[in-house]
């Protein structure tokens, strides 16, 4: 199946990678492990390059970059558990478990609370037990959005 995924990720998005400086950035700036299922997927195309969501920007060293981003969400909300901040907007926020499997968490905003703290979920969300699985259904989009174009 990974094998699948990458050759998905490379004939759809054609590189533009997460460079290794933007990996080292990240973990330093965070003291954080990335996943490497996460580095081996976002080192063929940075998951970024689909049309599914504004992400924040993986790299940036700005207000709008995921460090950044993610430090804001443990100050708000400081818990033992780890997660990246990939995107957020008025209603609802996705987050990247930095467990080995890198899952992600799509749930409401006024969910976020239920999920860091391990309390039952009020509201509809998707969880991707694997990053492989979230970028699958990334994927997934990307070509439905290509088939309504054409």
């Amino acid at each position: 199946m990974l094998t699948d995924i990458k050759i998905d990720i490379l004939k759809k998005l054609k590189g533009n990678p997460i460079s290794l400086d933007e990996f080292i950035y990240i973990e330093k700036e965070l003291d954080i492990k990335l996943p490497s299922l996460f580095r081996e997927l976002n080192s063929l195309c940075s998951y970024e390059y689909t049309h599914s969501f504004a992400f924040f920007n993986f790299g940036a060293k700005g207000e709008y970059g995921v460090s950044h981003m993610t430090k804001t969400l443990w100050t708000l909300y400081p818990s033992d558990k780890k997660y990246l901040h990939l995107y957020s907007d008025d209603a609802g926020i996705l987050l990247m478990d930095l467990n080995e499997q890198a899952s992600v968490m799509w749930c409401s905003i006024y969910d976020l609370e239920n999920y860091l703290y391990d309390k039952p979920m009020s509201m509809k969300y998707d969880f991707f037990p694997t990053f492989t699985d979230f970028f699958s259904y990334l994927l997934d989009e990307e070509e439905k959005e290509r088939a309504e174009v054409e």
